[in-house]
This record gives C-alpha cells, structure tokens and sequence, in this order.
C-alpha cells in the first residue's frame, strides 16, 4: 500500500491511500468492525475557475493564477474526478467568463458535454483592494443547479503570497466535496437498508 496528499482537520483526516486487497474480505471487516463506508470514485467535474481581481474577470486571459493552482494540482487525489477545460479555441467561444459568472446553464453543459463531465462547478475569487489591503473569498456555484454550494469568508491576504492562498482555498474545495460525495453516498445507503428493513 502506498499513502499520499494526508490532510488532518478537527475529527477529520483524509488521504489518498492505494491498496491492494479483496474487496469483498475488507467491506466485510468493516461491517463487522461497525465503520461505514463508501468506496467508489465520485463523478467526473468540470472545474471552471475565475478570478475577479479587482473588477475584472478573468477564465480564459493570460495570466488566471486562479487557474494555474487548479492546473498544477494533482487532480487524482480526490474521491472526485476533477477535469480542467483545456481553453482551446472551441473553449473560449463556447464560454466566456461573464457567461460562467452568469451561470448561463446550456453553455456550461455544452463545455462539460464537451469534457464529458457529470457535473461542473464555477469557482469565482474575489480579489479586493480595500484601503491598500488586498482579501480573497471564494464562492462556488454548482453550473447546472445554479446554487451556492461552498463559500468562505472574506480574509485578508497579501499579492506576494497570493498563490499560497489559492491553494489553501482550492484545496479547501476539494476536501469539501469529497466529503460531501461520501456524505450523499452514505445517506442513499442508510436509506436503502431502512427501506429493505421496512420492506
């Protein structure tokens, strides 16, 4: 077995933990052993990442720092299969950033069709200059539901340590959805068993 990407939080750890094992041995020890559990991978996701920078929004325009840290992260090591558009020519008239932040539903399914992803969410920063302070907040939008799913507060940070920022907040994302994916899929499965118990 092999362990990467630990992340420990209050009553919280996760990893990104490879094994070789028989399935259905180690489901039965966790029964028996009283854990719930959920091991399958969650859906393929279309990230769409723009950052507002005082005033202006930016998807596709050189540079998106916003976009950078999603690139440079190691998108497999979440329960979550997360995609990046590749920002081709196709990308860039199909969807422009006022339309993300629009939450122009068919274009946003039209570009998660294109990466055949099951789900796509709009991750808007903000980046403020308020009295020569610079703060940062993240709002996610579920593209298809239009809804807020995730969001943080307004914090202050400084432009030289910015990207550090980004990746604290992306990975803030992935850890929410992740949890959120085992969360669902751990309700279906109680309902499921209350269901066959009143049955």
């Amino acid at each position: 077995y092999s362990i990467e990407n630990e992340k420990y939080k209050k009553e919280v750890y996760s990893a990104l933990i490879t094994v070789n094992f028989e399935k259905k041995k180690l489901e039965q020890l966790l029964k028996d052993k009283g854990i719930e559990f959920f091991s399958k991978k969650g859906p393929k996701t279309l990230i769409i990442p723009i950052i507002n920078f005082q005033e202006r929004l930016i998807l596709w325009d050189d540079p998106n720092p916003w976009f950078d840290i999603w690139l440079r992260r190691p998108l497999d090591s979440n329960l979550n299969l997360f995609t990046l558009p590749a920002g081709e020519a196709d990308d860039l008239i199909t969807l422009s950033a006022e339309d993300a932040l629009n939450l122009k539903y068919f274009k946003i399914k039209k570009l998660a069709k294109k990466y055949e992803a099951t789900q796509a969410y709009i991750l808007l920063v903000n980046v403020e200059n308020i009295n020569e302070e610079f703060y940062i907040r993240l709002i996610a939008y579920d593209g298809f539901t239009q809804e807020i799913i995730f969001s943080t507060k307004k914090e202050v940070t400084d432009v030289t340590v910015l990207n550090n920022d980004l990746n604290k907040l992306a990975d803030n994302f992935a850890d929410f959805s992740d949890n959120l994916w085992v969360k669902d899929n751990l309700d279906i499965i109680n309902k499921e068993l209350t269901m066959i118990a009143e049955v």
